[in-house]
């Protein structure tokens, strides 16, 4: 298996393909749980510096006590201190008296015989030397009282003495514990001092922690409602996805799949969960290739570590192949350890046929023999195909973001461009010839088709479709002339001659005039035809043709009628004797034809429109009957009818 991408290693997010609840359950609440533990134990020390406030309180209580005993003792010792009388009673020589003796030794019993009750931390060997001193003593009183001889009174002396001395070095003794003890209760106050703010500090900490947890406990119930939403949203939106999603284990078991990958595969309502895709291919082998060809593409995957695209086919429903682009994302722990696989499919079918379909478009655009050209809605070129460029000679580049209307030629006028615009508008559509000009200045005629296209009433792009029409216009006007025209001599031929007689008549009934109508036959053409040849005889005719039409107004007709006749239409003629003696004369003038000169003549019948003649043919007839008399007169002039 390859090294795992970096990006691929324990993605923390890759729960949202499987979001659980439960997992931010288990690891969410052990904050809260160890801030409420935390708590629990701060508590748990502020009880137990408590139970030492308690603890150390009664100590300091104790030597307290203490302190005031061995001040009850101190100041028992002192007051009981019958030394300084005793003394002043020997010095003088006086006897002490026996009520008195016997008074100060009850009273130094009674001294002595509490110093055991009281909570004063004597020394057992203390307390058996007191007990023994106050027999003594004792004994000694009563015996002084009893028997006052100054000897014994001296020797009763020297033992009060020897108990001073004692009682002196005890009162040292209790003096001594009562100023440790002072020492030891003032250590203890600071203590105690100290264990007070611990306690609060800790009580405080406590509630902080406390209140902490409690927060902790709300945030984390509203997160958890929060993520239980979140998850219904993630699950309801990979549901219905059109993008076939799935989740595999390390061992390829399907985990998850969505609607559209169990679609896919026709798996809804069937078990697929924890089977792999050998065992799904087969229990349904009509996708045993496909899901085959998933095994492979999955391990090819696991082994290279990182994100992988293919393109894969599935069969559909109806029997077509669907096309799938499929994505697989191998997931890792943190420790590089394979985790699961994210797969996904995206259905290519439609995007595919809808590039073909374009790319075949693009092909038609590309290699067309019309000019296309594409303009957004704001009439700015976006795009024009070769066969624009061949025909205008302006590359591509050089009209992009331009308007169409800088091809203008000026030919049509602002009203043809309006009726245009209409139509457009209106229609959706206008079809007609337009006159541009090319690159190089040269103008052409085209013919062009522009379709508004949009949406929702809305227009996006309007596209021109245009073929230059230049020659077949000429083709097209060089046929209207010759279906009106002589091709040999581009004289009017009959049938022009024929309505523009009819519109001489025509002319004539709303304004009366004079009108000649006349037919004209070359004399000796047939002789020049057959000596020199056909060809002579038609250069014969043009020059014919240029020699009468110089003689004529530009009001008068001249139409070739076939073979050698030609046809006059003369209006407005007054001294139509001149004008034929002219045409004649000038027809008998010589003509060169293929180095020879060549000397014809003509005959000419004429007859005038008469008023409310409506009958064409019929002036023709009476033209030709006088054409009839020059002819059989000897030719070389010209008759009315």
């Amino acid at each position: 298996m390859g090294k795992p991408d970096s990006s691929l290693v324990a993605p923390r997010s890759i729960h949202i393909w499987v979001p659980r609840v439960n997992d931010f359950k288990k690891k969410k609440p052990s904050l809260f749980l160890g801030t409420f533990l935390a708590a629990v134990a701060l508590m748990g020390l502020g009880l137990f510096l408590v139970a030492l406030f308690i603890h150390f309180s009664k100590e300091m209580q104790t030597l307290e006590n203490r302190s005031k005993n061995g001040v009850q003792i101190l100041q028992g010792i002192i007051a009981t201190n019958p030394a300084f009388l005793f003394t002043a009673q020997m010095e003088k020589g006086a006897l002490i008296p026996s009520a008195l003796l016997l008074g100060w030794s009850a009273q130094i019993q009674g001294v002595i015989a509490s110093l055991p009750r009281q909570t004063f931390p004597l020394s057992p060997s203390d307390l058996r030397l007191i007990v023994r001193l106050g027999r003594t003593f004792d004994r000694f009183f009563r015996e002084a009282a009893f028997f006052p001889e100054e000897s014994s009174q001296k020797a009763l002396m020297t033992t009060v003495m020897n108990i001073l001395t004692i009682r002196q070095a005890l009162a040292q003794r209790v003096v001594l514990t009562i100023l440790s003890y002072s020492r030891e209760s003032r250590n203890l106050d600071r203590t105690l001092d100290r264990i007070e703010a611990g306690i609060f500090g800790v009580g405080l900490a406590a509630f902080g922690l406390f209140s902490f947890s409690v927060m902790i406990h709300r945030n984390t119930r509203n997160e958890l409602k929060k993520l239980s939403d979140s998850e219904s949203f993630l699950r309801a939106l990979i549901e219905v996805l059109p993008t076939a999603l799935y989740l595999k284990d390390t061992d390829g078991h399907w985990l998850m799949a969505n609607r559209a990958g169990l679609d896919l595969f026709d798996l809804s309502g069937k078990i697929w969960q924890n089977r792999t895709d050998l065992e799904l291919s087969r229990e349904y082998p009509v996708y045993r290739e496909a899901l085959e060809t998933c095994l492979i593409k999955d391990l090819e995957a696991w082994n290279l570590g990182k994100r992988t695209v293919s393109l894969e086919s599935v069969p559909g429903k109806d029997g077509a192949i669907l096309q799938h682009e499929t994505t697989r994302f191998p997931i890792f722990n943190q420790d590089g350890a394979p985790s699961s696989l994210v797969v996904s499919a995206y259905d290519l079918t439609e995007r595919m046929r809808i590039e073909e379909l374009l790319h075949q478009y693009r092909l038609i655009f590309e290699s067309t023999t019309e000019g296309i050209i594409i303009t957004n809605a704001d009439l700015k070129i976006i795009d024009v195909n070769p066969a624009f460029s061949l025909i205008t000679g302006y590359s591509r580049d050089e009209v992009l973001g331009r308007d169409p209307r800088f091809l203008h030629a000026d030919r049509q006028t602002e009203v043809f461009y309006q009726a245009m615009k209409e139509a457009i508008v209106t229609r959706g559509v206008w079809e007609g010839e337009v006159w541009n000009r090319k690159k190089s200045g040269e103008i052409y005629c085209e013919w062009l088709l522009i379709n508004r296209l949009g949406q929702n009433e809305r227009v996006t792009h309007y596209v021109g479709l245009f073929s230059n029409i230049t020659k077949s216009k000429e083709n097209e006007e060089r046929i209207l002339h010759l279906a009106f025209h002589d091709a040999l001599t581009d004289l009017p031929n009959r049938r022009t001659f024929n309505e523009r007689l009819q519109e001489a008549i025509d002319r004539l009934g709303r304004k009366p005039g004079r009108t000649a109508v006349g037919i004209l036959d070359l004399d000796g053409f047939k002789e020049v035809n057959d000596r020199l040849g056909h060809p002579a005889g038609d250069t014969l005719l043009v020059q014919v043709s240029k020699r009468l039409g110089g003689a004529l107004r530009a009001t008068d007709t001249l139409a070739r009628l076939g073979g050698d006749e030609f046809g006059l239409i003369l209006p407005d003629i007054e001294d139509e004797g001149a004008l034929f003696d002219r045409l004649l004369k000038a027809l008998r003038e010589p003509f060169e034809i293929k180095g020879e000169r060549v000397t014809i003549s003509g005959s000419l019948g004429v007859t005038l429109i008469p008023p409310n003649m409506p009958d064409a043919d019929l002036l023709l007839a009476h033209a030709d009957l006088a054409l009839y008399r020059v002819k059989n007169s000897g030719r070389n002039g010209w008759a009315h009818f």
